[in-house]
Order: C-alpha cells, then structure tokens, then sequence
C-alpha cells in the first residue's frame, strides 16, 4: 500500500515538474503570439507602398514589389532611356531662368550614367553603385538585391551619378531619380526561423532557473 502511494505522489511530482516548463514555455509563446497579432492588424491599413520622382522621369521606371515581408529578399530595378534623360535635363537647363536648376545641374548633361541606390533600412546585397552596363533596346537597366531586417516603414533613394560638361571640363553630379517607401510587413515565421537557436536557449535557462529555484527553497 505504501508502495502504491510512493508511486503515485512519485508521478504526481514528475507531471508537476513537468507543468511548469511547460507552462513558462506557453507563456512566452502566447505573449509573442498576441504581440505579433496585435501588430499586424493595427497596421495593416498603413503598409502602402509609394514613389516620389525627383527628376523628369516617369515612375514606371522604377520597379519595387507591391508587398515586402521582413527577412525576406526582394528586386528592385531602375530602367532608363539614358540619352533621351539627357536631353530632357538639358533642355530644362538651356531653358530655365538665371539661377533656377535641377538639383543644382549646370553644363550638359552626358548620356553615360551610373545607378545607386541608399537606405539605411535595408541590406544592399548586390553593389549599391553600378555601371551602366545591361542595356534593354535604348535604355539602360539596374536591379539590385535588398534584404530587409526591420519592419516598419523604410525609404530607398534611387541615384544617378552624372557626368556633366561646363567650360570644357568634366564634372560628376550626384542626383536623386526617385524616393521609395517601402512598407515592410512583420514575418514572424521567418523570424523564428532565424531565431530558434536564442528561443531555444531562452525556454533552456528559464527551466534552470526553475529548477535551481525549487532546490534552494527546498
């Protein structure tokens, strides 16, 4: 009889201590749960992708995705008829008043141009500055690989390097094509895809503690 007790009090330790894992484990889980959920939806309403064009450029030239998921890498490209933006610029230029420019370009505009992108929200994995290299017909085309870290709103700024002629002499000018904001939705699988390693470690040490816990208070 005492033998049958001592195994049943002995089980009903084990699943005892075996609850309260369990249950610091469902905690966490149901807290970051209701956290991400909570997130999402409040903002599902502001994840809106927008273009701002800086120069006389249509903004079917710049190609972002309709939707961005953080951890997850994306394609951006900037497309361009070199030699007919060129002329535009210059035009404008020739035209305008005394002291009125773009972005501060004087001289003649080359049709031979680099591309670059920046943000400090994003992980450029392919080289922020670029050749005008891939040519679509008679315009030029840049893609670059992005990987978002962050969630939350993040702008890319599309660039042009110019090569400009005033005076025989050639100088580069920096200008702005386009401002992108990119809204960047939460990936919770993802990230606990790339984070299991510290969960893991996390719900580990919780346990210890636990357990230290009952020994020194036993």
């Amino acid at each position: 009889m005492m033998n049958t007790v001592g195994g049943i009090m002995q089980r009903v330790e084990i699943s005892y201590r075996m609850v309260i894992p369990a249950l610091l484990v469902g905690i966490l889980l149901v807290s970051y749960a209701a956290n991400y959920i909570s997130h999402s939806v409040s903002a599902e309403e502001r994840y809106v992708n927008t273009l701002s064009m800086k120069l006389p450029v249509d903004n079917s030239a710049v190609t972002i995705p309709p939707e961005v998921l953080q951890f997850e890498g994306f394609d951006v490209s900037l497309q361009l008829a070199t030699r007919g933006l060129a002329q535009r610029i210059n035009d404008i230029v020739s035209e305008a008043p005394e002291g009125a420019t773009i972005q501060g370009i004087t001289g003649v505009v080359s049709p031979r141009m680099k591309a670059e992108i920046a943000s400090d929200g994003f992980i450029i994995e392919s080289p922020a500055l670029q050749e005008q290299l891939i040519m679509v017909g008679d315009e030029a085309l840049w893609t670059w690989r992005l990987l978002p870290e962050k969630s939350g709103h993040q702008v890319l700024t599309f660039q042009l390097h110019l090569i400009t002629h005033s005076d025989g002499q050639e100088n580069l000018k920096i200008v702005d094509v386009a401002e992108a904001n990119i809204a960047v939705r939460k990936n919770g699988s993802a990230w606990a895809n790339n984070n299991w390693k510290w969960i893991s470690l996390l719900l580990v040490v919780s346990v210890i503690i636990w357990h230290l816990k009952r020994r020194f208070m036993a």
